[in-house]
């Protein structure tokens, strides 16, 4: 019960036993005061009957006696009249019962009227004839008692009512700063930390809120502090110091990692960029210019790539540069390669470098076929067959490593997807997420995969890209749902669904998702979306409305390969998500990485404030699964535990 109704139901506790008490007191002094007036009544008639009739009982006319009577009773309010002779024996007696209209019963019982007998003597001359005796009717004092106490209470009432309305706003007025009290510290619960500015005119209450303030700030300093610490010390083993790019380490753990998930990262370019004599140019201008080169490059290098969604770059060692562009197709590689030539060229407005001989860049495309080895071998012999074209020139490594058949131009992706997207014709393929703890099945997270007509499939990873260059991916991801949806219907269970960026901002999308889990309430609690790190900032407006309308349905909601990117944890707090999914890079031997260690149970602490379950995903072998274990993670999935197959329920290894 709130403070409010208790101080309400103790004030209208005060008003019940004051009422009661007036009343009681009122209604001790009125009976009194009334029996005194029966009392009185009663003396005085008697007296006064008494005298008109002894003339005729001198004369022995007992009728006019008893019609004197009668007039006296039947034209006053008496209860009871009889006349004595001296002797005891009555002559007259006249009585009327106690009947009191418009008074109930109950009432008359619980507060009776004494009606005192009034008596006076009858003479015959000098000799005492007889007694007469009178009692009141106490109807009309009845009568009065009860109306007195009927209006009492009706002014209680309108006090009481009056007195709770003014409580009521008083307490609003005056408990409004608890009321900010108890959302601040709901608030700090999900990570926010408003603060009070208006501090409440009651002293007590103004200690509390500004304690309350001051505890918000050291919290808010505090988990800063560990979300700091955490970033700090990725970046400092994951970032080079000259450029602020990744560093070698970083690019290397990432590559291996896109190259062993072709569910996720069917194809894409690595390229490789060197910047011509650069160990002439530092000899020269001295090493802070070579510096400001490199840093240049990096700068020119992001601007570059910034139009490709997914691209990974790092700074290697000395002048090389590498970036790794995920679901890009090879034909895409000539505008890759151009816009590098430009960043290249840009350096002569900042540095003393030849325009046209800047440096070279090497591209090789990926298909999930070669090892790490072999790709950056292919951009190496890229980057040397660019060197030999000239300055600022780019190749492109030729020899692909997918079979001809999978290789389609646009136009024969176009009709591929159209006959997906008319028919359907879309196998799903499911892979178990396992709770840490007890070791049970918490969700599926589907995968898709296009039929080759020859008897395979080709992975998301694939014809993914070309939907997104031909800008059918909210159609895609309708077909993907859709299925998803069928599936949940005729088996039951929970499933994760990978939706892309473009659909985040696809308004025909996000109305026709609405409207179809509106259709389907009992479905859609069974669902999971997924958005992939780098989707998030570009579309974190998108992504907040779309997920405040589907949450009431039950829907729920999971950042995937979560700290790829080295952004903080600030959005996380207005998305208010269900689960994060940590990146697949910081799994990859994580047994023989202290650092991985320590990010991962940072990052689970932070998400579990934030009422959110984490996952780690491509848990490739026994040592990753039991570091896992050893950290405070909610979930796993990956090859180890058990592989994506055509029907859900894999048994945990």
């Amino acid at each position: 019960m709130t403070l409010a109704k208790q101080l309400v139901l103790l004030i209208v506790a005060l008003f019940v036993v004051v009422f009661l008490g007036t009343v009681l007191i009122n209604l001790h002094h009125t009976r009194g005061y009334l029996n005194d007036q029966l009392s009185s009544h009663a003396g005085d008639a008697a007296t006064s009957l008494a005298l008109s009739i002894t003339p005729e009982i001198e004369n022995g006319d007992m009728v006019t006696a008893e019609t004197m009577m009668d007039a006296i009773f039947n034209g006053g309010d008496y209860h009871h009249m009889e006349l004595r002779k001296i002797d005891g024996s009555v002559l007259v007696e006249r009585d009327i019962p106690v009947v009191v209209d418009d008074v109930p019963v109950w009432f008359i019982d619980a507060f009776p009227l004494q009606t005192p007998t009034g008596e006076a003597l009858v003479m015959s001359g000098w000799t005492q004839f007889g007694r007469l005796l009178v009692k009141s009717h106490p109807g009309y004092a009845y009568q009065q008692l009860w109306h007195t106490t009927v209006g009492s209470f009706w002014w209680f009432l309108a006090m009481t009512a009056g007195a709770l309305i003014f409580c009521l706003v008083a307490l609003r007025f005056l408990l409004k700063p608890l009321y900010f009290v108890e959302r601040q510290a709901r608030a700090i619960c999900d990570r926010e930390f408003p603060m009070q500015e208006r501090m409440p005119l009651t002293r007590e209450l103004a200690s509390i809120a500004t304690a309350m303030n001051r505890m918000t700030a050291k919290v808010k300093q505090m988990l800063t502090d560990a979300e700091n610490l955490a970033l700090d010390l990725r970046r400092e083993a994951h970032r080079d110091p000259v450029t602020g790019l990744n560093n070698r380490r970083w690019f290397d753990q990432q590559l291996a990692h896109r190259l062993a998930s072709e569910q996720e990262f069917g194809q894409g370019i690595l390229g490789l960029v060197q910047l011509r004599d650069f160990k002439a140019y530092n000899q020269q201008h001295g090493y802070p210019a070579g510096d400001s080169l490199l840093k240049q490059l990096g700068d020119n290098l992001t601007e570059a790539s910034s139009e490709f969604p997914d691209v990974l770059l790092a700074h290697l060692s000395g002048a090389d540069f590498a970036l790794l562009v995920a679901d890009m197709d090879r034909d895409l590689g000539s505008r890759l390669g151009e816009s590098l030539g430009l960043a290249l060229n840009k350096l002569a407005e900042t540095h003393t470098v030849d325009p046209g001989n800047a440096g070279h860049i090497g591209l090789a495309w990926f298909d999930g076929g070669q090892s790490a080895a072999e790709l950056l071998s292919e951009a190496d012999m890229a980057l040397r067959t660019a060197r030999a074209k000239g300055g600022n020139a780019w190749h492109q490594y030729s020899a692909g490593e997918l079979h001809k058949d999978d290789v389609m131009g646009a136009g024969e992706w176009r009709r591929r997807l159209g006959t997906l997207i008319a028919n359907g014709e879309l196998e799903l393929h499911f892979q178990p997420v396992f709770s840490v703890g007890n070791r049970e099945i918490l969700h599926h997270e589907v995968f898709a995969r296009l039929p080759d007509g020859r008897g395979g499939s080709l992975p998301a990873g694939l014809f993914v890209p070309a939907a997104q260059q031909l800008g059918l991916m909210g159609e895609l991801d309708r077909v993907i749902v859709a299925r998803v949806l069928e599936h949940c219907a005729e088996h039951g269970g929970d499933h994760s669904v990978n939706v892309s960026a473009a659909s985040i901002a696809d308004g025909a999308f996000t109305d026709w998702l609405s409207q179809r889990l509106s259709a389907q309430p009992d479905l859609a609690k069974r669902l999971i979306f997924e958005w992939p790190e780098y989707a998030v900032q570009p579309y974190l407006g998108e992504l907040r409305e779309l997920i405040a309308g589907l949450r009431p349905m039950g829907v729920r909601f999971c950042l995937d390969h979560f700290g790829r990117g080295f952004g903080g944890f600030g959005y996380l707090h207005s998305l208010k998500l269900d689960l994060i999914k940590i990146d697949g890079s910081f799994v990859r031997g994580l047994h023989q990485q202290p650092d991985h260690r320590f990010y991962l149970r940072s990052v689970a602490d932070i998400a579990h404030g934030l009422d959110a379950r984490v996952i780690a995903e491509t848990v490739e072998n026994a040592e990753e699964w039991q570091a896992i274990q050893q950290l405070n993670i909610d979930g796993a999935q990956g090859y180890f535990l058990a592989r994506p197959g055509p029907l859900p329920g894999h048994p945990l290894r």
